[in-house]
């Protein structure tokens, strides 16, 4: 949670800029592992037909946080390489007409131009009750390719810690704020 106080007018926002998870896991005792995760609409082209879609731009480590079902590929290195992407078993049949899909290739198109993705991994569908849901799991990589806002102001992704068994979370909180006002952020001081 950031709080900004703008003129007369104060907010807490739940958003995070991309630094902010390594920071923390670095500098902050009791953070296992984190992952980001940002939504991006994109084109997506299956032979003559176009599609808008919204996937997720997530970390390598989204299947080493969270608990959701693959049935197919490698949890552990399904999201590792730029171009990788990840369906879920309704996206795979939408698109091919099966599940079983590793390897095949999609194009997309987050920017002005279609690029070739591969199909690394299919997942089960995310839970209704879920508060995560997509059928199409693009990698952070990617994301960043087209966003360079690496500061600490400004931010449109949400970040998740783990934290390692027996660490106090109450504790982490703090130190997560006292890290983001100790750092020396020259863009926000204009």
């Amino acid at each position: 949670m950031q709080h900004w106080d703008i003129g007369v007018t104060s907010e807490d926002v739940s958003v995070t800029n991309a630094i902010m998870g390594e920071n923390f896991a670095h500098d902050i005792s009791g953070i296992e592992n984190y992952v980001r995760i940002n939504g991006r609409p994109v084109t997506v082209k299956q032979g003559n037909d176009i599609f808008t879609e919204n996937p997720l731009c997530v970390d390598n480590s989204f299947f080493n946080i969270f608990s959701f079902d693959v049935v197919r590929g490698d949890r552990k290195r399904m999201l590792n390489d730029m171009y990788s992407v990840v369906l879920s078993e309704t996206a795979a049949e939408k698109y091919f007409n099966t599940t079983n899909v590793i390897g095949k290739t999609m194009l997309i198109k987050l920017a002005d131009n279609f690029e070739t993705f591969q199909v690394t991994g299919v997942m089960a569908d995310m839970p209704i009750n879920s508060s995560i849901r997509t059928d199409i799991l693009l990698t952070m990589q990617y994301d960043q390719k087209y966003n360079d806002n690496v500061d600490w102001v400004g931010g449109s992704l949400n970040t998740f810690l783990m934290l390692a068994p027996g660490t106090d979370r109450l504790n982490v909180e703090k130190e997560c704020s006292k890290n983001m006002t100790s750092i020396q952020r020259p863009s926000s001081k204009s």
